[in-house]
């Protein structure tokens, strides 16, 4: 439990609540975890399973915070990496895993 109340006030901003109103306070709370819940949602269904017990910092540092460049050709959209990137070999295998996502 100390975990998740950590991964909540570090990863998702919830340590200080922004205001001194209460409906506003838990408006902005329930955003929280309903971003919380998206997230655990996405590491296990979309990201290997190395990374099902990662923290949201370590998602944002391995795969959200990347230097690439998109790219547009033949009426399609590229993310182009580097070559040197550590972390390229998850990006296939997420996008892999969201195309065989079935719903409903």
């Amino acid at each position: 439990m100390e975990n998740a109340l950590k991964e909540h006030k570090s990863g998702f901003g919830l340590e200080k609540l922004p205001m001194q109103k209460f409906h506003a306070n838990w408006a902005y709370l329930l955003i929280g975890q309903l971003a919380f819940n998206l997230v655990a949602w996405f590491k296990r269904l979309v990201l290997p399973p190395s990374y099902h017990r990662a923290t949201l910092k370590t998602i944002r540092h391995h795969l959200l915070n990347l230097a690439g460049k998109i790219v547009h050709t033949a009426r399609r959209v590229f993310l182009m990496l580097s070559d040197r990137y550590r972390f390229q070999a998850v990006w296939p295998f997420a996008i892999d895993r969201l195309a065989h996502l079935q719903f409903g």
